[in-house]
């Protein structure tokens, strides 16, 4: 059955048009959907995409931790505009509405949608009943950073009404006990977990983790993959060369699931006993040094505040209270990935 949508959108008809989007999706008949499962941050997710090509290469990219046993599964629906049935997705018209507003009025209605800064694309979840749909044209027309991070914003929305966020960071741990490293795009988080993997540590993630809890903090998976690029992958034994057939995606870095080459190398949590700046120093020994909550923070703010346009923010209390309970320190890399994996492991054997 086609779904008749209207072709403009404003903040008028915009709770309607939500509603109409996520009804149309659950009533397509599930023999010509392709079903998928996964766990990212133990949340049971049930998700559902017209393309098969599409569930064949975002579903493995997210995590598989032990699902939560609690409530059904979130469904969510991937799809083009002719998976829904309708010629064309509806364009939303009304520009004097801003992001702000536009949130406020789908939250009052008890949903969540991005603001639809381009057009053709859809984000959408009705909180109450865990049922949301990611609708675009064709997968060819999102951003290119979706494949990267699938389904990135509904799990945002998910951890939220969780009390846990997703954290623009990477992790490396022993024990279920670990460090979070922050900093800006660049400044060496992949590969110094890359090098933390190598040298037999674990992580929960290289560039998005959930986070959630104070003393302790306790970071888990979100996706099982890990971006690094060529010259990156050169740093460890082999590794160049046994990916050497994968492509490298828009940032010109290679995206793996590092697990058959490093089985067991995902935790499915670790708690948070430090905060870690790592930055490219080309030092002759990769240094640890004390830092601060201040530091910290303006890492914080770079990359992690303000990561959904328009939406209220209470991130910078939390992170605020986090870099209040846990020690900070930068750390001076290396050339050699052996040499800052070996720092990493002991650092993490020292903490308490």
């Amino acid at each position: 059955m086609s779904a008749q949508l209207p072709a403009q959108v404003d903040r008028h008809n915009l709770v309607a048009v939500l509603r109409a989007m996520i009804a149309a999706a659950e009533s397509i008949a599930r023999e010509r959907l392709h079903r998928r499962t996964a766990h990212p941050a133990a949340i049971p997710l049930e998700l559902w995409f017209d393309d098969a090509a599409d569930a064949d290469l975002n579903a493995p990219r997210l995590a598989a931790a032990t699902p939560d046993a609690h409530g059904t599964p979130a469904r969510i629906y991937v799809l083009g505009a002719a998976g829904l049935g309708a010629g064309a997705l509806p364009t939303w018209t009304d520009t004097a509405c801003d992001a702000a507003e536009f949130h406020a009025i789908a939250a009052k209605a008890g949903l969540r949608a991005a603001y639809p800064f381009r057009a053709q694309e859809w984000l959408a979840l009705d909180a109450a009943a865990s049922v949301g749909v990611q609708l675009a044209r064709a997968t060819a027309d999102l951003p290119d950073w979706f494949a990267g991070a699938p389904l990135r914003q509904h799990l945002h929305w998910l951890l939220s009404a969780r009390g846990a966020r997703i954290a623009h960071a990477a992790s490396v741990g022993r024990d279920r006990r670990g460090i979070l490293l922050l900093g800006h795009g660049g400044a060496g988080k992949s590969g110094t977990a890359l090098a933390g993997i190598a040298a037999g540590l674990q992580t929960v993630g290289d560039d998005y983790v959930a986070l959630s809890g104070l003393a302790p903090a306790v970071a888990r998976p979100l996706f099982r993959i890990v971006k690094q690029d060529r010259a990156g992958l050169g740093r460890i034994a082999g590794l160049a060369e046994r990916l050497a057939h994968l492509p490298e995606n828009w940032k010109g870095k290679v995206e793996f699931d590092p697990t058959p080459l490093f089985p067991g190398c995902f935790a499915e949590a670790l708690q948070i006993e430090a905060i870690v700046l790592p930055h490219i120093a080309h030092a002759p020994q990769p240094l640890f040094e004390p830092s601060s909550a201040g530091e910290a923070m303006r890492a914080l703010m770079r990359s992690n505040l303000y990561q959904f346009p328009g939406e209220p923010e209470d991130g910078l209390a939390y992170y605020g209270m986090l870099l209040q309970s846990v020690p900070v320190h930068r750390l001076a890399l290396s050339d050699s990935a052996v040499d800052n994996g070996a720092a990493l492991a002991a650092f993490i054997g020292d903490l308490r």
